[in-house]
């Protein structure tokens, strides 16, 4: 009995402690009563969700929410979506089981608490099962504990995974951990268990998103390939291959082919809007980045899962997967998530190849120097304190940079939250009515006011995104009149001039000298234009609305 509680004792613990620890931002996402999330990705992603949840069943494939009013032909897949609704529904039943009366906060905001919770539920339930998986690590338990730990304090797999974040990549980090454990399984023994494990986590993983998955099952597929390649064509893995397919034909047969190149005209402007992008950015493989995710001792990785190899043999993959995923992450932050998750899969390994080359420096000094047991018990417990503490100091300080935040920085963010909130109130209306607005504020605008914007945040809207910045950037009342017109917008939002003109001018990769139209909205707001009427404002934005009988032919 003892035996059979022991693993779910285990899986809650630790689940617990992730979910805690990926709830530290609680005080940025519920703000004066309200639900916040934390990137504008995330409010497409809660569009779609209510778009589907006011057509259950579907699948949509095109979204008109932004790059209005063209829309967009989305590469945006359903698991993500149904599984915010799953946990919204379960989130609702819950606080009516805890609020009878139905008199709490969140009553109206039941969606949104869905989308908030879905993420830190994923790394919950991820971090569990990677504690369950060091715990059975063939070469003893001693060192399982630090795989989960550092999945509960990595910052970089804590933001995968935070709340607030509805985000596909929560979802393909927990898909994955399970994939690529699965796959270690697999290597130290034939399972059909493990081998429908594998077979399900890849399929879902891939029809997620085809892009880290894909490349991630094809670096496994290799590696089996160049290691044993028999194992593939195995008896016991053909439960595998065929789940994958299933859900392969599934994918398939609900989205169609997701996949869909770029306009060649928007090419340029697309390169140059991803250079804006931080996780499109490049790093350096010695950059202070990568120690404040995993610790100073990530460094010491391919001389310690070389060592690892001489026990089992599962380390020299492990550690050229790990190898190739931190050659992506420099070259794109964004995979620093599937980094993180790699290395923290191989931290036993590395751990137990560290306390034997302990040993074998205890081994050589003393057959030097005579010395009592208890002084090795001694030395052994401060080179564990100091290595640890040498590791994680790095994660402490950004920890406390992330508990201990500047207040006034704090203080005037949730201000222009509530205050964009606010201005996207302002336009909601009976008929539906496209705004303009900086495409970084165009999905919370979306999502709150129900009214579509001419930006977004993908790069399916690129379109939009030029449109919104040649605007911005116009020196000449006409050019601006010219895309308001063809892009049919009734509302135009106008933001800090300063910051608009910044972030625009790099995508259209001209200089933003002079009088523009962001300056005369933001500053001159009583009459910028004949055809614009000044209608809401506050101390954050302005909104004003389109006449179409003056704009110009």
């Amino acid at each position: 009995m003892r035996a059979a509680l022991a693993p779910a004792l285990i899986f809650c613990l630790w689940a617990a402690a992730a979910f805690v620890v990926r709830c530290h931002n609680l005080h940025d996402v519920f703000i004066g009563g309200r639900i916040y999330f934390t990137d504008g990705d995330c409010y497409s992603r809660m569009t779609r969700v209510r778009l589907i949840e006011e057509h259950p069943w579907t699948a949509i494939r095109h979204q008109d929410f932004e790059n209005y009013p063209i829309g967009t032909t989305t590469h945006t897949t359903v698991p993500m979506d149904y599984l915010i609704l799953a946990t919204k529904g379960c989130s609702t039943a819950l606080l009516h089981a805890l609020d009878p009366a139905r008199t709490s906060l969140l009553e109206g905001q039941t969606l949104d608490v869905g989308g908030a919770l879905v993420s830190p539920l994923l790394g919950a339930i991820a971090c569990g099962f990677i504690a369950l998986f060091a715990r059975s690590l063939s070469f003893g338990r001693a060192w399982g504990w630090a795989a989960p730990l550092l999945w509960c304090a990595s910052p970089i797999v804590v933001h995968g995974t935070l709340l607030g974040r509805p985000d596909h990549q929560s979802l393909q980090m927990a898909l994955l951990a399970v994939a690529l454990v699965a796959e270690l399984r697999l290597a130290e023994r034939a399972s059909r268990g493990w081998a429908i494990a594998a077979g399900l986590s890849w399929g879902l993983a891939l029809w997620v998103s085809l892009y880290e998955p894909a490349i991630l099952f094809g670096a496994v597929l290799a590696l089996w390939l160049w290691l044993r390649p028999r194992a593939l064509i195995a008896c016991e893995r053909w439960p595998e291959w065929i789940t994958l397919i299933c859900i392969g034909g599934i994918a398939l047969a609900i989205e169609g082919w997701p996949v869909e190149l770029p306009d060649p005209a928007m090419r340029d402007a697309l390169a140059r809007w991803g250079g804006t992008i931080g996780e499109l950015g490049r790093i350096s493989p010695f950059s202070p980045l990568l120690f404040k995710w995993l610790g100073s001792g990530w460094i010491t990785f391919p001389v310690l899962l070389g060592l690892a190899c001489r026990e089992d043999r599962r380390a020299l993959p492990a550690g050229m997967l790990l190898a190739l995923t931190t050659v992506l992450t420099c070259w794109q932050i964004r995979w620093g998530y599937f980094m993180a998750l790699v290395y923290v899969l191989t931290l036993p390994w590395q751990l137990a190849a560290l306390w034997r080359g302990w040993g074998w420096l205890w081994e050589w000094v003393a057959a030097r120097v005579r010395a009592p047991r208890f002084v090795r018990i001694v030395l052994d417990i401060a080179a564990i304190g100091c290595a640890a503490v040498l590791a994680l100091w790095p994660l402490i300080a950004e920890w406390d940079l992330r508990l201990h935040p500047d207040s006034t920085q704090q203080t005037n963010a949730h201000t222009e939250l509530m205050l964009l909130r606010e201005t996207a109130e302002s336009l909601r209306g009976p008929e539906r009515a496209g705004f303009l607005a900086p495409w970084w504020i165009s999905p919370p605008l979306a999502y709150w006011s129900g009214q579509p914007g001419v930006a977004g945040s993908s790069h399916e809207a690129i379109a939009g995104i030029v449109d919104s910045a040649r605007f911005y950037l116009a020196v000449k009342p006409a050019e601006a009149a010219d895309i308001l017109k063809r892009r049919k917008v009734s509302r135009v939002i106008a933001d800090d001039p300063d910051r608009v003109i910044a972030k625009c001018a790099p995508i259209l990769g001209e200089p933003a000298t002079g009088l523009r139209m962001s300056n005369v909205l933001f500053e001159r707001p009583r009459e910028p234009t004949a055809y614009l009427v000044p209608t809401f404002s506050n101390a954050y934005f302005k909104v004003f609305a389109v006449d179409e009988a003056r704009l110009k032919p």
